[in-house]
């Protein structure tokens, strides 16, 4: 009998193995939650009012620039994954996946974003669109939803 619990019972040496990969797992989420917002969720992207301009290759068309802000160095190696509600009613999605790498410019421990729906639309439409940063511990909430009104073709020329 005391042979069988001599070898039901785990070794030093498997002991600390498990005790060292805990260690290492925990100092991980440590630091992951001290990029992010605190449960190693992405933070919330701040979407800035949409830009509609001329197509400048065809003038038909009306594209729209998409500007946003981000926290500097949260999650480098995320992206973000653009959605664009195609019906009007709501049913979002997914057009683009910029990387986060892929700033314009970083001031104040914020960095600035910015990606272009070339052709957009051709006709009078209400455009859609949201934001958020993806990332191996998971998906940050959706920005709030930024809308484009082209319902009037004269908008372009003031």
């Amino acid at each position: 009998m005391a042979k069988l619990l001599h070898l039901s019972r785990p070794s030093r040496r498997v002991r600390d193995v498990v005790r060292t990969w805990w260690a290492l797992r925990r100092q991980k989420r440590r630091r992951r939650r001290a990029q992010g917002s605190g449960d190693g969720v992405p933070p919330q992207v701040v979407l800035n009012p949409a830009e509609p301009f001329w197509c400048p290759t065809d003038p038909a068309w009306v594209s729209v620039r998409l500007s946003w802000s981000y926290p500097a160095d949260a999650f480098p190696d995320g992206t973000f994954e653009i959605a664009q509600d195609l019906d009007g009613e709501g049913d979002f999605e997914t057009i683009a996946w910029p990387a986060v790498s892929d700033m314009i410019g970083t001031w104040g421990g914020v960095s600035s974003y910015e990606w272009v729906h070339v052709y957009a639309t051709n006709t009078n439409a209400l455009l859609r669109y949201r934001v958020r940063c993806v990332d191996v511990g998971g998906e940050g909430a959706w920005s709030d939803v930024c809308e484009v009104d082209i319902n009037n073709r004269d908008w372009a020329f003031p």
